[in-house]
């Protein structure tokens, strides 16, 4: 979806933040998205060379989380599909050693498409 039909259907500018937190994932609990209930859109790639694992807590593991591949795989969140779940915090773990993360989000800037108020 366009970003300017997210703003029309929303009645409201939007920006993209790029690593909002951090772009490494330890192999302990690493958050890697504040709670932000102007988030849209929230997209995780992991760029390392091992899995990693994601959830909404900091007791992600690799028995409590949602696993990406490593080599690019990719979690996200849309408020149109995961409701709530795309304000949450976001906490990461490595497998077997750290790996680097590009995080996105989409979030609602609270001015009216094209700058107006």
């Amino acid at each position: 979806m366009a970003i300017g039909v997210v703003e029309a259907e929303l009645k409201q500018g939007t920006r993209t933040v790029i690593n909002p937190v951090t772009n490494t994932v330890a192999t302990t609990s690493t958050q890697v998205a504040l709670n932000n209930p102007n988030r849209i859109f929230l997209m995780i790639v992991n760029n390392g060379a091992t899995d990693m694992y994601v959830g909404f807590d900091r007791q992600v593991s690799s028995s409590r989380g949602i696993r990406v591949p490593n080599s690019g795989g990719v979690f996200s969140v849309s408020w149109r599909e995961d409701y709530e779940l795309c304000f949450s915090e976001v906490f990461a773990v490595a497998v077997t050693s750290s790996v680097n993360v590009y995080v996105l989000e989409l979030v609602v800037t609270g001015r009216a498409p094209g700058g107006g108020a």
